[in-house]
């Protein structure tokens, strides 16, 4: 038994990062997070209090191109992620007290697929679009009717083998 995950895209989203606060992006239940770009600008172009209000954003290119990275690292194929408070040594021009950071991402859906796979037989798991990420496998008898022509009475132990998958 596998159960593996299909992303597609459902949508765009904003959140300003705003001085002295951690960044906290979300996504519904189901859906993961992908960082798509950050840019910055000013706290007098955008309110504070409401995160997805889009601030006018500056043309030049004053963030590191590592800051980007590090938000996909920390956010990209989650639910929910925190990013750090932002400082002065995240940009390379025009750093101000109130400087903010628009962070673009979107909410792809998760589409859990689940196939069994009996003893002896091969399975080609794959998406028809996006990543494949194996969630969990396991092994053993799973109910009394999967890999038999004759409802089974026998039951056995499962053990969840998704860990050996991931590292392959």
């Amino acid at each position: 038994l596998a159960a593996a995950w299909c992303w597609t895209s459902d949508g765009q989203l904003y959140y300003m990062s705003c001085p002295g606060e951690r960044s906290e992006l979300q996504c519904p239940e189901g859906h993961l997070i992908e960082v798509l770009s950050l840019h910055h600008g000013v706290i007098s172009s955008g309110d504070c209090t409401a995160k997805s209000q889009l601030p006018v954003v500056s043309d030049k290119d004053c963030l590191h191109k590592i800051i980007l990275q590090l938000a996909k690292f920390a956010c990209d194929d989650k639910e929910q992620c925190r990013l750090p408070k932002h400082n002065a040594k995240m940009f390379k021009c025009d750093y101000s007290e109130d400087s903010v950071i628009r962070i673009s991402y979107q909410c792809n859906k998760r589409n859990v697929l689940t196939t069994s796979i009996c003893q002896g037989k091969t399975e080609d798991i794959k998406c028809d679009n996006g990543a494949l990420n194996i969630l969990k496998a396991s092994f053993g008898r799973q109910d009394a009717n999967t890999c038999t022509e004759i409802p089974s009475k026998a039951s056995c132990l499962s053990y969840d083998v998704g860990g050996i998958f991931k590292s392959m």
